[in-house]
């Protein structure tokens, strides 16, 4: 007999540890209990709920590295009719649709000439222009990405 109401790989069960009462699960029992769970986990992670878990290798955030520009949100409004200075009645919004603006990053190699060495760096064009105002070593140290 089972402990809870079923498997937990089964539809519609509750998830309870796939354990027969007085005896040791099996090697598929437990499988499909873990299985389970990270299907929760996922579920739960991607309401909100719960802590999230990302792996590094996944990581690949639209962030730059120097200045901190990242995505913002924002909207895109349509119009229609010809403007009064042209001769109509106006311009109308006919709808307004969430997007969002997203910086313009790039990922180059920099030389830092006092390291003798190149420093990989995803930033926006704004911030490589810094570097090239202000020196490599300068702006890189200032942002933390070399000591």
């Amino acid at each position: 007999m089972l402990r809870g109401s079923a498997f937990p790989c089964m539809p519609g069960a509750a998830l309870s540890p796939p354990m027969a009462v007085g005896t040791e699960p099996t090697a598929e029992e437990l499988l499909c209990y873990a299985s389970a769970l990270a299907k929760n986990s996922r579920k739960q992670n991607l309401t909100g709920g719960g802590e999230q878990v990302i792996s590094p290798t996944l990581i690949m955030s639209r962030k730059c590295s120097i200045t901190g520009a990242k995505p913002v949100r924002g909207s895109k409004i349509h119009r229609r009719g010809l403007a009064k200075k042209k001769g109509g009645i106006g311009m109308h919004v006919t709808a307004v649709t969430p997007r969002f603006f997203q910086p313009n990053l790039k990922t180059k190699r920099v030389w830092v000439s006092e390291l003798k060495k190149f420093v990989t760096v995803k930033a926006t064009v704004r911030a490589f222009k810094t570097i090239s105002k202000n020196g490599a070593l300068k702006t890189l140290g200032k942002a933390g990405l070399i000591k």
